[in-house]
């Protein structure tokens, strides 16, 4: 029923879940970059009005310390599962390991450089994380193999 309800409308479904993410990674943010509460993010520079952290895995470390910290992380994961999960369903080239790594990246990517140039610009307080991009990327390849599993479920169109 989902498969079918996806591959019917899914120019409409992919148009608003790119619309949300949009929304949740390029509207500004309300706190000074890298501040949670009483909490620094640890290893974030600045140059200029960009804010970076450019240490991989960094946050993976820092969430023993910090449930803000592995919220976040988690959260990108989460974010991205639907893209993939949704190309796939309703275009046959993502169905592909390959090509559905290569869409999670990418988007992740366009979404950090997105950043980037705007926090530059008009000053969104947003920072530019190389683990954002790989928890995104990870959470696309994770709504691929939700994909792959539920797939059997439903016949789909080549």
């Amino acid at each position: 029923m989902i498969f079918k309800l996806i591959n019917k409308h899914h120019k409409i479904l992919i148009a608003l879940y790119l619309m949300i993410l949009v929304l949740l990674c390029w509207l500004p943010a309300k706190t000074y970059p890298g501040q949670f509460g009483n909490f620094n993010y640890p290893n974030i520079k600045n140059t200029g009005r960009l804010w970076y952290q450019i240490i991989p895995l960094n946050s993976v470390y820092y969430s023993f310390t910090s449930p803000k910290v592995f919220l976040q992380s988690f959260f990108n994961i989460l974010m991205t599962i639907p893209l993939t999960f949704l190309f796939a369903v309703a275009l046959p080239k993502y169905r592909d390991l390959k090509n559905a790594f290569l869409l999670a990246f990418t988007i992740s990517f366009v979404i950090e450089f997105g950043q980037a140039i705007l926090d530059v610009t008009v000053q969104l307080n947003r920072i530019v994380d190389v683990d954002d991009l790989i928890f995104n990327t990870i959470g696309g390849l994770l709504g691929y193999a939700l994909f792959n599993l539920t797939k059997k479920h439903y016949h789909l169109t080549k």
